[in-house]
């Protein structure tokens, strides 16, 4: 019975990919560990949508239908609802309920009063609509995208047909071209993150690229001459095939007729001449970054050689915390991702310098039926080290392996629905997902290498005598680091 701007409300229906990724991004952190109903029911038919554009759409019998059911589902109950946040990386998974439990209502307002049944529901660029993998690239200044395929893949006259429809900031998109070795490098290392934020190995993928074989000649799609290569063994193919995409970070030759798993598109913002650049060794610098927002001073720990930074504006949720420091980067060995501190030395080097008021930390619940918080992230990412509410809360397996500074009175849970950690005025503290705050940045070395002893061996020690925190000049000067208004700025040559 609800209506908005003439458009009448319904409850939520899923019909798409993209706006399940959606939902899931927009309503997570508000919603917690709740579940939310979806309008599907079940007949002899299968499942359907009982209200919405698609009203009656039996979407359970078809390849064609979006679905995104959780493992062992569905079962025999009749009605379904979902979970938003199931993990801090955001997913949403279907699962069946009965019609007498519970849940929280989003109410959706369709502006399409109906739709022909599971209409665009999977869609030739599966995550292309998203627009969650571009990345600019600090050297050029160009944007770029990943666009990953459906199960059938595409070959590459599709691929470039797609590509050059596509359109960023009113720049037209094209297959990609490397006319420097170092926008070669920084895309390797941005697939390689993007890869750690979703879960996805997508340097595995096999993704087309702007080259192409033009008489004998490797040419870019403006019809520069590619000057520089970074081919896989045995490769170039002694076999006459015309293309390039790249694989494993390396590139290989391919049929043009070939399905490939997906593309790179390139949104060039400052167009150059064709150049004669070679493959070598090169000076690539320093880090990548790819968000406009304003950072403090870096901080050095020299004890264990992190770097540390604070945004200076508090309003940010946890989640959009992780994504904005996971795309951080210096000189290709120091990773970003919100603190994680494991000793009382790097916990107290943080809260002096950041910790003025409150910013997040790398950590949350993890297992709620007794109350275990672990890291989330880092390269003690997976670690547990505390469970139990306060005033009895004890570290893992009621021993002192792991270093925490919980507050006297936390964590307390507040009331079935604080999940995340923060620092507040110098302690750790668990918050409300709805709770925004100052995003506190750690640059370790290769944390995608994780830390097996988990919570290390001197946890409790204070810094020793000589430590410092300033970033010593050889560092600043060997990493080119500089920080502006606008964002931290890679410095190439």
């Amino acid at each position: 019975s609800l209506s908005f701007n003439g458009f009448q409300g319904h409850i939520l229906t899923i019909e798409t990919s993209c706006e399940s990724r959606w939902i899931a991004e927009t309503f997570g952190s508000l919603i917690g560990l709740n579940k939310v109903w979806v309008d599907a029911l079940k007949n002899n038919s299968g499942w359907y949508w009982d209200s919405g554009p698609q009203q009656n759409c039996i979407f359970s019998t078809s390849s064609n239908c979006f679905t995104s059911w959780d493992s062992n589902q569905p079962s025999t109950q009749s009605n379904v609802a979902i979970n938003l946040n199931t993990q801090y990386k955001f997913n949403t998974l279907w699962r069946t309920n009965g019609p007498s439990i519970n849940n929280r209502v989003i109410v959706e307002y369709s502006v399409i009063s109906s739709q022909s049944c599971c209409e665009n529901a999977i869609s030739t660029e599966v995550g292309g609509c998203e627009r969650q993998r571009i990345w600019r690239n600090p050297r050029n200044l160009n944007f770029y995208e990943l666009i990953v395929f459906n199960s059938t893949g595409l070959d590459r006259s599709n691929a470039l047909s797609i590509a050059n429809k596509r359109v960023w900031s009113t720049t037209i998109g094209q297959l990609v071209s490397f006319k420097h070795p170092c926008d070669w490098l920084w895309l390797t290392q941005m697939i390689d993150l993007q890869s750690e934020i979703d879960l996805i190995d997508y340097s595995s993928f096999s993704l087309w690229i702007g080259a192409q074989k033009i008489f004998s000649s490797w040419k870019w799609q403006d019809n520069c001459d590619v000057t520089m290569f970074d081919w896989q063994l045995n490769e170039p193919s002694c076999f006459d095939l015309d293309s390039i995409i790249i694989k494993q970070n390396k590139w290989e030759t391919q049929s043009s007729n070939s399905l490939t798993n997906g593309m790179i598109v390139e949104y060039v913002v400052n167009s150059i001449s064709c150049t004669t650049i070679n493959s070598g060794s090169h000076d690539c610098g320093t880090i990548v970054m790819l968000n406009n927002v304003n950072w403090e001073k870096l901080i050095c720990n020299s004890v264990n050689e992190h770097i540390y930074s604070r945004r200076t504006v508090p309003n940010m949720y946890w989640y959009q915390s992780i994504y904005l420091t996971e795309f951080l980067m210096i000189h290709g060995q120091y990773y970003g991702h919100l603190v994680t501190p494991t000793s009382n030395c790097e916990n107290s080097i943080i809260a002096t310098n950041y910790a003025i008021d409150r910013g997040w930390l790398g950590g949350s619940l993890v297992i709620s039926s007794n109350y275990t918080y672990g890291w989330r992230m880092g390269p003690e990412d997976g670690c547990a080290f505390s469970f139990g509410l306060k005033p009895n809360n004890k570290r893992l397996n009621n021993t002192f392996t792991c270093f925490t500074y919980w507050s006297t009175i936390q964590p307390d849970y507040g009331g079935s629905n604080e999940f995340n950690m923060e620092f507040y005025q110098t302690y750790w503290n668990d918050v409300y997902l709805s709770r925004t705050n100052y995003p506190l940045v750690e640059f370790s070395k290769k944390w995608n290498v994780k830390n097996t002893t988990c919570c290390g061996s001197q946890d409790f020690d204070d810094c020793p005598i000589g430590y410092t925190t300033i970033c010593p000049s050889s560092e600043i000067t060997k990493y080119n680091i500089t920080v502006t208004d606008s964002f931290i700025l890679a410095s190439f040559t």
